[in-house]
C-alpha cells in the first residue's frame, strides 16, 4: 500500500493503553513505520483526542469515514499504533477470521479419526480436515478449475475436491503431487510415530503396494471415491460423479537416446532398429506420445483389439496409436473403420516403426488409411 494519512476522530478509537498523553513521533515496528502526526491522549480505554497517523494503509480517509458511519469499531490496542476493526456485519463473500465448527469445519482430531475409519487402521499423522479444505475450495467457485496440491500427503485435498463436486455447478479436478518417499521407522521416532509407521507399512504390504507415502495417497483417494458414492447413493445423478484418477511417475524417456560416441557405434545402430527400451510397457510409450504431442494426460482413451493387437483411440478418434511388434494390413483396415464410427474432425495415426516388416508394409498401411480419410500417419 502507498503511504497515506488517516484521521481518527476523538472519542472513537478504543485501546488497552493506560491513561496518558502520547506525544507525536515514530511508532510502529521494525518492519512497519507508523508516524503519529499530532499529540493525542488516552482516558478510560478511549482516545479522547484525534489520532492522526501516517503509514502504508489499505484504507483511505473516505473509506474510514464511511465505516465509522456504519458503526464499525476501531481499535488501537498498543503503542505500535496498528489500527484494527470489528464490523457489526460482514459482507457475505468475506470469510470469518475464525474458522471453526460454526462453518461446519472439523478439527485435526476429526480428520485423524475419519482417515483411520476409511483406511481401517491409523496410517498417517496429522492429516488435514477434509471439511476445512472443502470450505476453502469453495471460496473461489467461479468456473471450472484445477486444484493443485504439491504436498499430497494422505490425499485429503483430493477427497475434498471430490466432495465439493457433489454440490457445485462447476467441475473441479485435482493434481496431487507426492514423492515416493519410503516409509521408514527412525531411531528418533517416538512410540506413537513408530506405531503409525508400522501400521502404514503393514497396510501397504497387505495390499501388495510399495511401502511409500505416495501409495498411501493413492489408496486413500480410491477408498474416498468409493465411500462418497456410497454415502450419497440416493442423490440424483451420483452415478455420473467422476471419482477416478490416473497416477503417473516421473521417469526417463522410453526411447533409446543417441549419444554420438563412435566407440559405441554398433550399440547405436542397434538402437535404431530397436529404439524402445526393453523394460517399458505399451502404456508407458502411449503416455509419452501424449506428452510429446501436447495432449492432456486426462484425455479419454479407449482400447480395442484389432487383428489380435492392441489399438488405442485417444480423444474420441483424434489420434489412433498401435504399438504392436507386428503391424498387418488388417490393423490399418480396423483403424480406418473405427475412425469412421467416431467421425473426428481431424485424425492422425501413430505406429511403432519396428512393427513393420518392411518399408513396403509401411507404405501399404498409409495407403489403406488414406482411403478412410487419414492423411497424417507417423511412426516412432
Amino acid at each position: 500500500n502507498s503511504v497515506g494519512i488517516l484521521n481518527f476522530p476523538e472519542n472513537i478509537v478504543k485501546t488497552n493503553i493506560e491513561d496518558r498523553i502520547i506525544q507525536k513521533g515514530m511508532y510502529g515496528t521494525e518492519n512497519y513505520d507508523v508516524e503519529l502526526l499530532e499529540d493525542t491522549e488516552v482516558k478510560n480505554n478511549l482516545f479522547i483526542k484525534p489520532v492522526i497517523l501516517k503509514a502504508k494503509f489499505k484504507w483511505s480517509q473516505d473509506y474510514l469515514d464511511q465505516e465509522l458511519k456504519n458503526q464499525t469499531e476501531i481499535f488501537i490496542q498498543t503503542l505500535r499504533f496498528s489500527p484494527s476493526y470489528e464490523k457489526s456485519e460482514y459482507e457475505a463473500e468475506v470469510p470469518s477470521n475464525l474458522i471453526n465448527s460454526k462453518v461446519n469445519v472439523g478439527t485435526n482430531e476429526n480428520a485423524g479419526n475419519d482417515l483411520t475409519k476409511l483406511m481401517g487402521v491409523k496410517v498417517f499423522d496429522y492429516p488435514k480436515p477434509v471439511s476445512l479444505l472443502e470450505y476453502l475450495i469453495k471460496f473461489n467457485e467461479q468456473n471450472d478449475s484445477i486444484i493443485l496440491d504439491f504436498f499430497a500427503g494422505s490425499g485429503s485435498l483430493a477427497e475434498a475436491v471430490l466432495l465439493s463436486n457433489i454440490t457445485s455447478e462447476y467441475k473441479k479436478s485435482f493434481i496431487s503431487v507426492q514423492l515416493p518417499e519410503k516409509i521408514e521407522i527412525l531411531p528418533s521416532d517416538n512410540e506413537d510415530q513408530k506405531k503409525v509407521k508400522t501400521n502404514a507399512i503393514e497396510f501397504l504390504i497387505n495390499n501388495n503396494k510399495p511401502t511409500t507415502i505416495a501409495e498411501i495417497t493413492k489408496e486413500r483417494i480410491r477408498r474416498a471415491g468409493e465411500k462418497i458414492k456410497q454415502d450419497f447413493k440416493d442423490k440424483e445423478g451420483i452415478e455420473k460423479l467422476d471419482v477416478g484418477f490416473k497416477a503417473f511417475k516421473l521417469d526417463s524417456s522410453n526411447i533409446v537416446a543417441w549419444d554420438g560416441n563412435p566407440d559405441k557405434l554398433a550399440e547405436q545402430l542397434d538402437a535404431f532398429a530397436n529404439n524402445i527400451k526393453t523394460d517399458r510397457t505399451e502404456e508407458d510409450i502411449l503416455f509419452e506420445i501424449l506428452l510429446k504431442y501436447g495432449l492432456d494426460l486426462t484425455v479419454a482413451i479407449e482400447e480395442k483389439t484389432i487383428a489380435g493387437q492392441k489399438v488405442y483411440s485417444v480423444g474420441l478418434g483424434t489420434l489412433f496409436i498401435c504399438l504392436a511388434n507386428t503391424i498387418t494390413p488388417e490393423i490399418s483396415e480396423g483403424i480406418g473403420s473405427w475412425k469412421q464410427e467416431l467421425s473426428p474432425a481431424r485424425c492422425r495415426v501413430i505406429y511403432k516403426d519396428t512393427g513393420f516388416n518392411s518399408d513396403k508394409d509401411k507404405v501399404n498401411a498409409m495407403q489403406i488409411l488414406k482411403r478412410f480419410g487419414v492423411e497424417e500417419v507417423n511412426s516412432i
